[in-house]
Order: structure tokens, then sequence, then C-alpha cells
């Protein structure tokens, strides 16, 4: 599941990438959620007390089991915001085209490492496991929400 909004910038670049993953194997099912419409949802991901997005949220679908949580910025570009906020007050267009670009290669790196992992904890389970893993799904989804949702 991945709590996000249209509006978010963050989304728009990482969720087709996201999807792309969900698309190529059967046991992933992708599912977004928009943070503003999930209050209780979102509230149980805050960042430092604040409603960033967007967040991954990897569940094993038998058994509800979070595995996993990623996102929303990298804890660099987060810094980077707020040095430039207690300098500036606020954000300019430069700033976040800036910070934009160097987040989004920061995050793939991030994801790619994520996911790796994920798929590599998959392979190397026992054989008994293996067989039991391939038939089961994992799940992006958890809890009850309002949620678009793309099945197959």
């Amino acid at each position: 599941m991945v709590i996000s909004e249209c509006w978010c910038a963050d989304a728009a670049q990482i969720l087709p990438v996201i999807a792309k993953v969900a698309e190529a194997n059967p046991h992933i099912h992708l599912s977004i959620v928009l943070r503003d419409e999930n209050p209780e949802l979102m509230n149980q991901y805050l960042t430092n007390g604040g409603k960033a997005i967007p967040i991954l949220i990897i569940s094993d679908k038998a058994t509800q089991k979070v595995l996993h949580v990623w996102g929303p910025r990298p804890k660099t570009a987060t810094a980077m915001v707020e040095a430039y906020k207690k300098e500036h007050g606020k954000l300019s267009p430069e700033f976040k085209e800036d910070l934009q670009s160097g987040t989004t290669k920061t995050r793939d790196k991030v994801l790619s490492k994520t996911l790796s992992l994920f798929f590599l904890m998959k392979i190397l389970l026992s054989p008994a496991k293996r067989m039991a893993a391939s038939s089961a799904s994992y799940s992006m989804v958890g809890v009850p929400h309002k949620r678009f949702s793309r099945r197959r």
C-alpha cells in the first residue's frame, strides 16, 4: 500500500517504479490510499509528527504483519529542508527543484536496495518455505481503508 496524494511530486516520481515492480510480481497487490481521506492510517506513519508522503507499507497478506515501511524522504533531504526553512522562512521554487532532482536520485537508490533485499529474502528461504512463499501473496495492503486499487 502506498499512502499518497495526487499533488505529491515525490509520489509522482516513485509510484511508477513501485507500480512496475508490482506488475512484474503476481504475489504483490498494490493499492494507493489518499492521505487526507485516511487520517487514522496516516497517523500511524507520521514523520517527525508530520503527514509526509509518500509512504510505502509492505505487509504479508495472510498475517497482515507489516514487513517494511519506506518513505517519505531521505534524512539528508529532510535536514536540507529544515535548514533552508530556518534560514529563509519558506522554500523557494528553485530550492524545491534542486531538492527534487537530488531526492529522486537518492530515493531510487534506497528503494532499489530495499526491494532487492525483500526479494533476496524471499529467494533465500528454505525450499519448503520457498514453496509456501511462492503460493503466498505479499500485499501492500493491510488495513481497512478507502482505496484506489489495481487488481489483476
